[in-house]
């Protein structure tokens, strides 16, 4: 998968970075998570979230390097879990924060508030809660 990102400031024009073998539904060393979680993971999950028995963040970290900024760390709310809601609670993994809102330098003093959705439309809408920024 390519993640493209566009900065759709600085006069309406486009920038396109791509970084390659960017996995979604990925973990951010910044968010909490720890090696023990992994007892509670499923064949998938392990797959998916480790590498030789330890936590993945590299893809998490390939944004970030390319100077994208996490809007909830940038608030202190990278600790707030956005999967799984209770579509897929008991199916699913432990409470992980797996969605991201990523900004560019240019866009961080815009950054105002940043949240997981959390209500009882959003609890049947998806696997994951919505999350949502708010530029100013």
């Amino acid at each position: 998968m390519k993640l493209m990102t566009y900065n759709i400031l600085n006069g309406g024009e486009e920038r396109i970075h791509l970084i390659k073998e960017v996995i979604m539904n990925s973990l951010s060393k910044h968010s909490g998570h720890r090696d023990g979680m992994i007892k509670s993971f499923n064949g998938m999950q392990v797959k998916k979230f480790t590498t030789n028995g330890k936590l993945r963040f590299d893809a998490i970290d390939k944004i970030m390097a390319k100077g994208y900024y996490d809007s909830a760390l940038l608030l202190k709310k990278n600790k707030v879990y956005t999967a799984p809601t209770s579509l897929n609670e008991y199916e699913a993994h432990s409470n992980m924060r797996l969605d991201y809102i990523f900004v560019s330098e240019s866009l961080i003093k815009n950054v105002k508030s940043s949240e997981a959705v959390k209500n009882t439309l959003t609890e049947k809408a998806s696997d994951h809660y919505p999350v949502i920024v708010k530029l100013v």
